[in-house]
């Protein structure tokens, strides 16, 4: 059953009324069909059993009985003059002349038929009762009596009226009646739901926001406790709620919480003195024991960002009041877990800053497939796992920030933000700025209200400052105080914002020299020493070549819709031969030049010239190569193999092969014994 109304029926014709005027109107309903306090005892049973049961309708006498044990609205089927008059009525056309009137005995209510008897020409005695079982005692009373005829008691009293030999009428409820209480019960019922849905309403606010909500009565008692509440204060709400805020404060050793600092001797004073304006010829004593009424003053228990120890918890606490055109109703506090608002802070921070504060890459995204560069993405994982300061270094175009990219990709901030700072871009003053940040004011031009430093910005990620050997001295110290102490100070603030960034460092000077030659301090140095990662250039790993260009030759095939192919063999020579001073970022931006400028699938070595001002310089080894050699782009591995199958049948000699080939020969070696 869904139905959330229940009705109590005396006898079944009154269960047919009832069930029929419902089907009329469209109500569901639950009927049962007992009285008085076997009523009660049935409908006890139910709610225990059947939920969703809002709102009760019932009959004089069973609806009080009823009210006494349920806590749910109970309306009342209102039994008319009208229908005691018929009923009395029908007993007298049955030839009675004494007539019995058994009811259930209001309290506020007392039967008067004096004027009834006189239009009807009878004598009607009143015989009242409580619970059913009574019933048959006034029954038996009226019998005694010398009663004709009896009317009321439902089913039970008319049976045992018959049973005496008098004659039983019952009081019947008219139709009016029990539209109008089904009606009642059907706007009770929709303002009862709509109750519930607001107020489920408002405790999923209260539960779900960030903040722990206590809310405190006139009496100073707790009356709301949300779950953030429970969990900053370690306590149940249902244990709490109805205590007093004296008790709590004791309960959660924060002694104070609720009292001393409720309320400052200054307005005491002036509440009391509100009070006893208010209450006029009380006596002092009442008046300091009343709550302030009218003449409360909006501002006065207002406490805004205090901050205290509370068990394990450092909480900013806010006190509001609760009132009402002047009137006071009570305390409302708030509860923040400090930790809490910066880990929102940081979210914030992310989520306005967060476009181009991201790493893009890892080490999946590096090609590399020379020993020296596997063992260093070994390392580079293992490093990323921890949270220590890396200094990376290396000559320029090597892919030191690839790496940094990689080491934050790898590490437990990977979710945070990647903050990448070129140290060497921008003047000291600049720089100081941008990575600390300023206060509004601080210089002619400051932007106004401020502006966050990369510091702050990278709060619970990682900052990468490359070329970190062009700084000055006096940001070196700056930046060893951010290293020490994990907290920035913006420049022009006397403010300090803690900050939890790991830091890597990139330099394609060697610092330590510079450390010897007192142009970079030694503290300094130490610390970002913690880790180190060496970038070997791609002259001394040449083997790693044909993957890159293949790598970038795809790249750009796509980004520019060509369809390029091949390389001539004079163009693999020189890769081999080049000593790339620009590194990789060098060997991409040829790659690029070589799919730019050519027309059809394959570079042809006529392009040479046009790729490099150095190209005719740096091929003296193969000039007496007269042999073209072929390739056909395929697998990296095939093309190397071919590369050498067929330079080696043209140069005898081993040392001079792996000379032009740009390899060791030991790497040679193994080359062509894997052949």
């Amino acid at each position: 059953m869904h139905a959330s109304i229940l009705v109590t029926s005396p006898y079944r014709e009154v269960t047919g009324l009832i069930r029929q005027i419902a089907e009329e109107l469209e109500i569901d309903i639950i009927v049962i069909e007992e009285i008085l306090d076997n009523a009660a005892k049935v409908i006890k049973e139910m709610l225990k059993e059947q939920k969703g049961i809002e709102v009760i309708v019932s009959r004089g006498g069973t609806a009080e009985a009823i009210k006494e044990i349920v806590d749910l609205p109970v309306v009342i089927i209102e039994g008319t003059d009208f229908d005691i008059l018929q009923a009395l009525w029908e007993a007298k056309v049955s030839g009675a002349r004494r007539i019995a009137f058994v009811a259930y005995k209001y309290h506020e209510i007392d039967y008067d038929f004096r004027t009834i008897e006189k239009i009807l020409g009878i004598e009607v005695q009143q015989y009242l009762y409580t619970q059913r079982q009574h019933i048959a005692e006034q029954v038996q009373e009226a019998y005694h009596d010398g009663v004709e005829a009896l009317v009321g008691g439902g089913e039970y009293g008319v049976s045992l009226a018959e049973a005496h030999g008098m004659k039983g009428g019952l009081i019947r409820s008219s139709r009016r009646a029990v539209v109008q209480a089904l009606q009642r019960a059907q706007e009770i019922l929709n303002i009862v739901k709509k109750e519930r849905a607001n107020k489920e309403q408002l405790q999923t606010i209260i539960n779900n926001t960030y903040e722990g909500i206590i809310a405190l009565d006139m009496d100073n008692t707790i009356t709301v406790l949300n779950s953030v509440a429970e969990r900053i204060l370690s306590i149940k709400a249902v244990d709490v709620i109805g205590m007093g805020a004296n008790k709590l404060s004791q309960l959660i050793n924060a002694e104070g919480l609720f009292t001393e600092d409720s309320y400052s001797t200054s307005e005491l004073v002036q509440l009391k003195l509100n009070i006893e304006t208010s209450v006029g010829e009380s006596t002092p004593t009442e008046a300091e024991n009343r709550i302030p009424t009218p003449t409360y003053r909006s501002g006065s228990l207002k406490r805004l960002d205090q901050i205290r120890q509370i068990g394990h918890y450092q909480v900013l606490i806010n006190r509001i009041p609760i009132h009402s055109d002047g009137e006071y109703f009570g305390l409302v506090y708030t509860f923040q877990d400090v930790t809490k608002i910066q880990n929102t802070e940081q979210h914030i921070r992310q989520a306005i800053y967060r476009k181009g504060l991201v790493a893009k890459f890892s080490v999946h995204d590096i090609v590399a497939q020379s020993q020296a560069m596997q063992e260093l993405l070994k390392r580079t994982r293992k490093f990323g796992a921890t949270d220590a300061t890396v200094l990376i270094s290396g000559e320029s175009g090597t892919g030191k920030e690839l790496f940094a990219q990689s080491l934050h990709t790898f590490s437990s901030r990977k979710n945070g933000p990647f903050v990448a700072v070129n140290c060497a871009a921008l003047p000291e003053n600049l720089l100081e700025s941008e990575l600390f940040g300023y206060e509004e004011g601080a210089f002619t031009g400051a932007k106004k209200g401020g502006k966050l430093g990369l510091f702050e910005l990278a709060h619970g990620g990682t900052i990468f400052l490359d070329e970190i050997g062009t700084i000055t001295l006096n940001l070196q110290a700056r930046l060893l105080r951010v290293l020490q102490e994990k907290e920035v100070r913006r420049v022009g603030g006397d403010r300090i914002v803690p900050v939890d960034v790991r830091i890597i460092a990139a330099t394609n000077v060697n610092l330590k020299q510079m450390v010897e030659h007192m142009k970079f301090r030694q503290d300094l140095y130490f610390r970002l020493n913690v880790l180190n990662i060496k970038i070997p250039p791609l002259r001394e790993r040449k083997e790693d070549i044909p993957h890159l260009v293949n790598h970038f030759l795809r790249i750009y095939n796509n980004k520019l819709n060509k369809e390029i192919k091949e390389f001539a063999p004079e163009l693999w020579q020189w890769f081999f031969q080049y000593e790339w001073p620009g590194n990789v970022r060098e060997l991409e931006n040829i790659v690029e030049r070589c799919v730019i400028i050519t027309e059809g699938q394959i570079v042809d070595a006529a392009y040479l010239d046009s790729i490099s001002e150095e190209a005719a310089d740096c091929l003296p080894a193969t000039k007496g190569i007269q042999r073209d050699l072929k390739l056909k782009t395929a697998r990296l591995a095939d093309m190397e193999h071919e590369i050498i199958q067929q330079l080696q049948d043209v140069v005898k000699n081993k040392s001079e092969l792996a000379k032009i080939l740009g390899i060791s020969r030991t790497t040679l070696w193994k080359k062509t014994k894997e052949d």
